[in-house]
């Protein structure tokens, strides 16, 4: 792995945030890390020179090492970065303030896609590769081996071909984060990641984003522009939001999936397309469909392969190890270490969470920056949306919530507590405990 920083203080900070992981070789200017990417072959490179050395130097690297994985620390996102991440010349971006936690998940997202281009390369096992302790599932995605584990031994299934995948759940369930993970387990690894989001640009500007345009084709056009398709070329292009976009762009959208070419906004040359497409919604599709609100023919050509991502209410065994994760993503580096106590933990395991991850971290992200000690409790925890406005107190609330949902379970169950706690995905033991606390064995 090389690592090219500024000086000695950066390059302390980023050693030991990998010493867990590898030894690395670092360079201090663009001109070293150069001269060594002639010298021998890396497969991981991590650039902290400033956007634009930073880039410089993953355009260098993707020149003379085409098969390594490169990414950038910055201060904040800009065009270059942009432009890079969009060209392919740039796989991952981790901005400040970064943790050693989010900087080792960082390099084993790119060990990980290291190792499936060595694979492709028939070059199984090489010295400079930072290897993940993932067993089969990645570890960046929380929950591979708990709650979602399932959904990640089908999305590495369906990786290994080029079918178009549908991925539904709720708001905040992760669907991109699957989307990145079919990618980065697939042939086309090597390729740029593209993410549009459907719902949130006009569709006329839909069109022009998604096909690009010719110069000239209308105000504003004043040179010719390539479309998601085309920067997608040999990669993934993510459609967010699939189910928001207008009875016109369905029928584009369906002739772009028969026929594997593209014409751009004013043009008339059709462009073939070298593309794995996963579109990803959180609305029910198929009343859409019976509605009329979205073609029929559209949605068989999208659901080739259906994923199906639970909310995050039915996989609560994995909340503990997320509110771990963003406890490290968000306590500052001059801060005591921050841990929830067991009622808070317990309190963040029974909310039905509607928001899901996305409304989880928002969560631990207020107690890690509101909470005045190292250990956060139950009065840290802001009482859910829902709840009516009285003037018990929050732990008040969140008990009276607890054990509406306690009863709710067990009632579903029929009584039975060891059905009741698989349910929760939580120890029986911990439910019976937790049950008698509330009176309710």
């Amino acid at each position: 792995m090389l690592i090219a920083c500024q000086g000695a203080d950066d390059e302390a900070r980023i050693l030991d945030a990998l010493a867990p992981v590898r030894p690395s070789l670092v360079a201090h200017t663009l001109d070293a890390a150069v001269t060594e990417l002639a010298r021998r072959p890396f497969h991981i490179v991590l650039g902290s020179l400033g956007s634009s050395d930073s880039v410089r130097l993953c355009r260098e690297a993707a020149r003379l090492r085409p098969e390594s994985v490169r990414l950038v620390l910055a201060e904040k996102g800009d065009a270059i970065l942009r432009s890079a991440l969009a060209q392919g010349t740039l796989h991952d971006v981790v901005f400040s303030p970064w943790t050693a936690h989010g900087l080792r998940a960082a390099v084993d997202r790119a060990a990980a896609l290291a190792k499936a281009r060595q694979a492709l390369l028939g070059d199984a096992s090489p010295h400079d590769v930072v290897e993940s302790a993932a067993t089969g599932a990645p570890d960046w995605l929380i929950g591979a081996r708990g709650g979602l584990r399932d959904v990640v031994e089908l999305a590495q299934r369906v990786a290994k071909s080029d079918a178009t995948v549908l991925v539904r759940g709720e708001t905040g369930t992760g669907k991109e984060l699957v989307a990145r993970l079919i990618q980065e387990a697939s042939a086309r690894s090597a390729g740029p990641f593209i993410r549009l989001n459907c719902a949130a640009i006009a569709e006329g500007v839909l069109e022009s984003e998604l096909f690009g345009h010719e110069s000239g084709s209308f105000t504003g056009a004043t040179r010719q522009r390539a479309g998601r398709f085309e920067l997608a070329s040999t990669g993934t292009l993510f459609l967010d939001e699939i189910a928001d976009i207008s009875p016109s762009m369905q029928v584009r959208l369906l002739r772009v999936l028969q026929e594997r070419e593209i014409q751009r906004v004013g043009g008339s040359v059709s462009v073939p397309i070298d593309v794995r497409i996963i579109a990803a919604t959180h609305r029910p599709l198929e009343a859409l469909v019976e509605r009329g609100a979205f073609r029929e023919d559209l949605f068989y050509r999208l659901n080739v392969v259906p994923i199906h991502l639970p909310p995050l209410r039915e996989r609560r065994q994995d909340i503990p190890e997320l509110v771990q994760a963003f406890v490290a993503r968000y306590r500052r580096a001059d801060a005591a270490a921050v841990e929830f106590d067991d009622a808070a933990m317990e309190a963040l395991v029974m909310h039905p969470w509607p928001g899901n991850v996305r409304e989880l971290e928002n969560a631990v992200q207020r107690c890690v920056v509101l909470a005045q000690q190292g250990r956060i409790g139950i009065d840290h925890l802001i009482a859910p949306r829902s709840a009516p406005t009285t003037d018990l107190t929050t732990r008040e609330i969140v008990r009276a919530r607890d054990t509406e949902q306690l009863q709710r379970v067990l009632l579903d169950a029929s009584g039975n507590v060891s059905r009741a706690a698989r349910e929760l995905g939580i120890p029986r033991t911990t439910l019976v405990s937790r049950a008698k606390r509330l009176g309710l064995l």
